[in-house]
């Protein structure tokens, strides 16, 4: 999730833990454990310029660097007589806080490489958006009312309303892929890959999006809490995959071993939920990452790759799309606070 939440939650996991031991600077050592592995953004200049999300959520996301986190987190106080004769305690308090980060991120949809080296692929749980204001302001609550108090029981409660949430978040997925299920059969499709994930901020707006026979479907599904589930039917697009790229007009042949790796490392980041947004007009064209969109019931990705056109300088190159479309996040808001009639049950699907 965001780097304030992330924070947030290493400290109060520390807070509702260590606080008898350690006090209020318990605070501290959670909030730097809980922090310190966003601090990939670092290694992306390393990282390949067409694929800047490469390190993100990486090895530093690992259940394997917990440890290594907590003692980067530590190390520097440790080296101060004063805070070393707590070293165990400290160290503890970062350890916890460190934990919490990969596990919260698996919550989200971006992926993360929670078991690497033993996994080398992300993982993604599905429950949580990456931004969600009703968690966060659980933590921040507990936290600071911890803080004021100097007692672990704020700090506990807030704990325990937020692993709630997260149980709330797995079931209204839970529901979200039984929609889908029932959306595909009545087209009489069979999901091939299916993802169904939470737009921004909310558990009550899920974006279905599945694949059968080479092409991607997508429809937003209102999941309403105590009521029957609402449908929008959406759009649907070829797949783009790494046959089609040697096939498209994009791309020069002298260019395309590079293209290929390039696209193959980006698919697996997708997924495998890639398709063509536009064609440009000058021979170019811009495959997104169609997991995401503003639009639930679209295809109109937040990111993705503008591969040519021949002979271009940068043959590929990473691309925020929705930046193109500054309306976009106004009609997002007004879809999940003024659902209209576009919304009907499942039983209307065609």
């Amino acid at each position: 999730m965001d780097f304030i939440t992330q924070t947030l939650l290493g400290t109060i996991a520390a807070q509702a833990t260590m606080t008898p031991r350690l006090g209020r600077k318990v605070a501290l050592f959670g909030a730097l454990g809980g922090a310190l592995p966003d601090f990939d953004v670092f290694l992306r200049p390393v990282a390949d310029p067409a694929l800047p999300f490469e390190f993100h959520r990486h090895f530093t996301h690992s259940l394997l660097f917990i440890p290594v986190a907590a003692a980067l987190a530590t190390g520097p106080f440790l080296l101060l007589p004063k805070w070393r004769k707590q070293a165990g305690l400290i160290f503890a308090a970062a350890t916890i806080g460190a934990a919490t980060h990969g596990l919260l991120d698996n919550l989200t949809s971006y992926g993360t490489h929670l078991f690497w080296p033993l996994l080398a692929g992300r993982t993604a749980w599905d429950a949580m958006s990456i931004i969600d204001p009703v968690f966060t302001g659980l933590l921040i609550v507990g936290v600071f009312l911890s803080l004021a108090i100097g007692h672990l029981r704020p700090a506990a409660v807030a704990v325990a309303l937020a692993l709630l949430y997260i149980v709330f978040g797995f079931v209204q997925h839970e529901r979200g892929m039984r929609v889908q299920e029932q959306i595909a059969e009545r087209r009489g499709h069979v999901i091939e890959r299916g993802r169904v994930t939470p737009t921004l901020g909310n558990l009550v707006v899920w974006r279905s999006v599945y694949e059968c026979e080479g092409t991607l479907y997508a429809d937003a599904v209102r999941v309403r809490i105590f009521a029957d589930p609402l449908v929008r039917e959406g759009d649907s697009v070829p797949r783009f995959t790494v046959n089609d790229l040697a096939d498209s007009e994009a791309v020069g042949p002298q260019q395309m071993d590079m293209l290929r790796d390039v696209f193959v490392r980006f698919s697996a980041f997708a997924t495998d939920f890639t398709a063509v947004v536009e064609d440009q007009d000058d021979s170019s064209i811009t495959v997104g990452d169609m997991r995401f969109s503003l639009d639930a019931a679209g295809f109109a990705p937040i990111w993705g790759l503008r591969i040519g056109p021949p002979g271009a300088a940068e043959p590929v190159r990473w691309t925020h799309v929705t930046a193109e479309r500054p309306d976009a996040m106004r009609e997002f808001w007004y879809e999940l606070l003024e659902p209209g009639a576009a919304y009907a049950p499942i039983a209307s699907v065609k």
